[in-house]
This record gives C-alpha cells, sequence and structure tokens, in this order.
C-alpha cells in the first residue's frame, strides 16, 4: 500500500512535522528484518512472551520488578516496543496488561534460529 500526502509544511511548525514524519515511518516499519532492537529490548521482550506462554497476565510492574528499573525507564522501554508494533497494551480493570504480537513473536522465532 502506498499513501501519498501533500502538506502545506507552512501550517505546521516544526515540531508538527517531525512528529507527523515519525507517525508515518511507522508504516514503513512492516519487516521484521527491519527491526533493531537493544538486548535489553529483547530480553524484556522475551520475558513478556514466556509468560504469555504460561497464560501470566503480565502488568508494567511486573516487568519493572524483573528487571530491577523504575516505572519510568519502563514505561520507556515498553512504549519503544509498542511502537515498534512488538506487543500491545490492553487494559485490565485498573491494570494495563502487555501481550507480545504476531511480529513480536516472529521476531523472537527469527532471532532462535540464527
Amino acid at each position: 500500500m502506498v499513501l501519498i500526502i501533500q502538506i502545506n509544511s507552512s501550517i505546521f511548525s516544526k515540531k508538527q512535522l517531525s512528529l507527523l514524519k515519525e507517525e508515518l515511518t511507522l508504516f514503513e516499519e512492516s519487516s521484521i528484518e527491519d527491526i533493531s532492537l537493544e538486548r535489553t529490548l529483547y530480553e524484556m521482550l522475551s520475558f513478556i512472551y514466556e509468560q504469555n506462554q504460561k497464560n501470566v497476565v503480565v502488568s508494567y510492574g511486573t516487568v519493572a520488578k524483573k528487571f530491577g528499573i523504575s516505572k519510568v525507564t519502563n514505561g520507556k522501554r515498553v512504549a519503544e516496543l509498542e511502537r515498534k508494533g512488538l506487543v500491545s497494551i490492553s487494559l485490565k480493570g485498573r491494570m494495563k496488561s502487555i501481550q507480545v504480537t504476531k511480529k513480536g513473536e516472529d521476531l523472537l522465532q527469527q532471532r532462535l534460529i540464527q
């Protein structure tokens, strides 16, 4: 799918244009070969996947506790995984639950094969 958008850059601030470019870039990132993860994010993704396979509900707190990181750092890392399309977040009552997406599973499987 190709989407062509003509934007009058004079009506947007530089920050707005930057955010728009970033949002549109996400659609280009469809292949798992294009995804690069630092070791800490890969380990986090693996942990979430393992817990999901055991039907354990994975919360932000569970991940932060497992890796001994602050809530803020954990939030940023989970947000990065979500931005890359590797995890999805759903609300279960008052708790946010983290699940690995098909794209995340594919990435983990590819790394296991290599």
